[in-house]
C-alpha cells in the first residue's frame, strides 16, 4: 500500500531472510522502511543495524503497530511514524500527502495449506479504511489512530470501482476486506450493494463488524451485501462493553450462521473482572454461541491503549 502511494521506485519484502534482506540493502537505497508489531522489536532492531552496516547511506524509517513501545528510539531511525503511513511518508520525501489514494491490486494470500494439503481460495485484499472510534480500552489499533477512523475508500462507489479493478486484473470475486468495523459506515456498504445489483456483480465479502452495527443493517443486508464469513467481537459476557451493550448473541450467531455466514467470535481472557470460577462461565458462553470458529485472547496492556495507561498509572507496570 505505501509503495504503491509514493513517487520514487521501490522493493517490498515480506519477512524475508536476513540474507535476502542484505543482498537488497547492497544495491544501495536511500530509504529503507522496516514495518513491525511488538513481538518482532528485537527483528527490527536487527534489521536496522544491518542498514547501518550494508547500506550506511540509507536513512531508516520504522512504522507499525511496534512504535508505540517505549523503546522504540533503541532501534536505530531516522524516523518513526506512529499513526496513518501512506500520508506520513509522503511527508517524509517531501511530496503532497493529500493527494488521491491509489488503493493496490492486491491478493489476500497465497501458498494457503492445511495439514500440508495446498488450499485453493482465490481472494483479493481491500483495506476501505484504519482505525475505529469504538476506543475498546483493550485495542492497539483502535489507539494507534487516536480513536478515530481514516477512510481510504470513503464511498460505495470507490470500493466497487477497487473491486472491479481487481477482477479484471486477476480474476478474483471474494474479497477480504481488512477494515476495524466495516459496517460502521452502512452508506458506504448500501451504495457497494446498490451498485452490485445494478451492474450484475455477485462479490462476496469477508469481513469485520461490532454487534451493534450487524444489527443496525440488518443480517438480511449481509446477505444481500454477500457477505460469506464475518469476524465478530464478543469480547465477554462480564464486561459489557458499548458496542455489545443489549446485544442477544446466541440469536444474532444463529441468524447469521442460519444464513450461511461463517461466523468467528473473539473472546477475552484474564480480564480484571475474572477469577478462578467465573472465566469458566465466560468460556462456557462463548462456547455455547456455537459459532463456527472461535478465538480467545489474553488481556495484555498494549503500549498506546487506554489499558496500559490505567496499569501504569497504579503501578501495575514496572519501567
Amino acid at each position: 500500500f505505501l509503495a504503491n502511494n509514493v513517487t520514487p521506485a521501490t522493493m517490498v519484502l515480506d519477512f524475508p531472510s536476513e540474507a535476502r534482506f542484505v543482498e537488497e540493502l547492497r544495491r544501495g537505497w536511500d530509504v529503507v522502511g522496516i514495518s513491525f508489531i511488538v513481538a518482532n522489536f528485537l527483528k527490527a532492531k536487527r534489521m536496522a543495524e544491518l542498514v547501518r552496516r550494508y547500506a550506511p547511506q540509507a536513512k531508516i524509517v520504522l512504522g507499525g503497530h511496534g512504535t508505540p513501545v517505549p523503546e522504540v528510539e533503541e532501534i536505530p531511525n531516522d524516523g518513526v511514524c506512529k499513526g496513518e503511513g501512506v500520508r506520513w511518508l509522503r511527508t517524509f520525501l517531501g511530496e503532497d500527502p493529500e493527494r488521491p489514494i491509489r488503493h493496490p491490486i492486491l491478493s489476500d494470500s497465497f501458498g494457503g495449506r492445511i495439514l500440508g494439503v495446498p488450499v485453493v481460495d482465490r481472494a483479493g485484499h481491500i483495506t476501505p479504511g484504519l482505525g475505529c472510534p469504538n476506543a475498546c480500552f483493550f485495542c492497539m489499533t483502535s489507539s494507534f489512530f487516536d480513536h478515530k477512523y481514516i477512510p481510504y475508500l470513503g464511498t460505495g462507489k470507490e470500493m466497487f470501482d477497487v473491486c472491479v479493478a481487481i477482477e479484471n486484473a486477476l480474476g478474483f470475486r471474494k474479497f477480504y476486506v481488512m477494515d476495524e468495523n466495516f459496517l460502521a459506515h452502512p452508506e458506504r456498504a448500501y451504495e457497494l450493494a446498490d451498485l452490485m445489483e445494478k451492474h450484475g456483480k455477485n462479490y462476496r465479502f469477508s469481513v469485520f463488524s461490532s454487534a451493534e452495527n450487524i444489527t443496525r443493517v440488518g443480517v438480511d443486508f449481509l446477505v444481500r451485501l454477500g457477505v460469506i464469513s464475518l469476524w465478530l467481537g464478543v469480547e465477554s459476557k462480564i464486561e459489557t462493553f458499548t458496542k455489545n451493550r443489549g446485544v442477544d448473541f446466541a440469536s444474532l450467531v444463529r441468524d447469521l450462521r442460519d444464513r450461511g455466514i461463517l461466523v468467528l467470535t473473539s473472546g477475552i481472557l484474564f480480564l480484571d473482572q475474572h477469577d478462578r470460577q467465573n472465566i469458566w462461565d465466560d468460556i462456557r458462553f462463548m462456547v455455547g454461541l456455537e459459532p463456527d470458529l472461535m478465538q480467545f485472547m489474553q488481556l495484555g496492556p498494549a503500549p498506546f491503549t487506554p489499558i496500559y495507561r490505567r496499569y501504569k498509572a497504579s503501578g501495575r507496570i514496572m519501567e
